[in-house]
């Protein structure tokens, strides 16, 4: 089980009521990656919590169990589109997006990130990869950003951190932090056209 300032996030086995203004999310990940115990996870969720716009336009690449999604719906966000390269993540998330999300939707698609095409550019991305892929598809991402976007990246081992940051440098750095352990590292940009 994990807390957040907004969230309770569980698996179905566990039963827990609500505390205060927490939401109780249930995710079972099966086959898929994401409950939010992985500090690279966990990151993105505690950012979401910041900078969720609920007149923006949320994209998640990789959705995993669709955690993400699931954070993005709760804090507002009404436009939401999750991709990824796995058939099977992709049903899981959609699983878990209607049960914790009822009434809600969102658009989940079994897509490579180099494939995808959108016709309007996004305000907030989660983008919870291995960094190779971050920087291998970093132009592609940038390309779905509007100005003043928000960007949250993790997966990143700590010794890529400085080639991230280079291959966003059309951006500003707004938060970013390191696992206990020195081995993850997680960073939140903001798009600018100058």
């Amino acid at each position: 089980m994990i807390s957040t300032e907004k969230f309770i996030i569980k698996p179905s086995w566990k039963k827990i009521k609500s505390k205060g203004n927490r939401a109780v999310i249930t995710i079972d990940p099966g086959m898929a990656f994401g409950t939010g115990h992985h500090f690279t996870t966990l990151y993105c969720i505690k950012e979401l919590q910041k900078y969720s716009n609920k007149k923006g336009r949320f994209l998640d690449i990789g959705c995993g169990s669709g955690i993400l999604s699931i954070v993005a719906s709760m804090c507002g966000m009404k436009y939401i589109v999750a991709i990824d390269n796995s058939k099977d993540a992709v049903e899981i998330s959609k699983k878990n997006f209607k049960s914790n999300c009822c009434g809600k939707k969102a658009v989940f698609k079994h897509i490579d990130i180099e494939k995808f095409c959108s016709s309007e550019k996004f305000t907030t991305i989660a983008c919870n990869l291995y960094d190779t892929l971050i920087l291998r598809y970093s132009e592609k991402i940038m390309s779905l950003m509007e100005n003043e976007s928000i960007i949250i990246l993790s997966g990143i081992r700590i010794f890529k951190a400085d080639e991230i940051k280079r291959a966003f440098k059309g951006c500003v750095i707004l938060n970013d932090e390191i696992s206990s352990e020195r081995e993850w590292y997680g960073i939140t940009l903001k798009k600018y056209l100058y």
